[in-house]
Parts: C-alpha cells; structure tokens; sequence
C-alpha cells in the first residue's frame, strides 16, 4: 500500500492495519511518520515517485489532493505506481460545507485552499 500524503503516518497505520496489507509506504513532502516506511516526495512537482510501474495493490490519497497545482500530475503517478487491479483511494474535501461557504463569502477561501 501507499499513501501519498502520509504526513504523520497515523491514518496510513490505519489504514493498512485494515486493509492487512504485507508491507505500507508513505510519501510527502516531509514526512515526519515513524509507524510506517516513508519517501520525501514533492508532491506539488514533476518529480516522479520513487517506485517501479504497478507496484502498489492501493494507494490512497486523502485529504492531499488539493493542496497540489499540477493534479494531472500526481493523479498520472498515482495510476502509474498502481497494479491494473489495483484500488486508489482518493478524498478531497467537500467545496459545498458549511466553513468552505462561510469562508468564501468572508473573502478567505485562500486561507483554506493552505490549511493543512
């Protein structure tokens, strides 16, 4: 499994405990996870991942998406690093919720579009 977007690793863990995978890596940009193998990756580049083509059974990338410019891009390395029967798993947050309405209405829509 991979998680790209790994950040501290917690939601990785979980993740691959679940899913019972044999071996989970995470990358980002800094990763700072301890509970699971990491690459430093800048996601937000043309930099491809570190892997060989249809490496990974999953991959998940959650909440990480739209912290990117170039989403073509790393949604194309998503594909590339993921088995032909793989499964990705992607999440992005809601643009209809609550605070993002809110926020966009106050004029700090960028505020958001950076929090992490």
């Amino acid at each position: 499994m991979l998680d790209v977007g790994c950040a501290t690793g917690v939601i990785t863990r979980i993740m691959a405990d679940k899913a019972r995978v044999a071996r989970v890596v995470g990358v980002d940009f800094e990763p700072v996870a301890t509970s699971v193998e990491t690459r430093a990756v800048n996601l937000d580049s043309d930099e491809c991942f570190p892997f060989p083509d249809a490496t990974f059974d999953v991959v998940t990338c959650l909440e990480t998406l739209e912290h990117v410019h170039d989403t073509d891009h790393l949604v194309r390395e998503i594909s590339r690093v993921l088995k032909h029967d793989g499964y990705a798993v992607v999440s992005v947050p809601r643009i209809d919720g609550f605070l993002t309405a809110i926020c966009s209405r106050l004029g700090c829509s960028r505020l958001l579009s950076n929090a992490r």
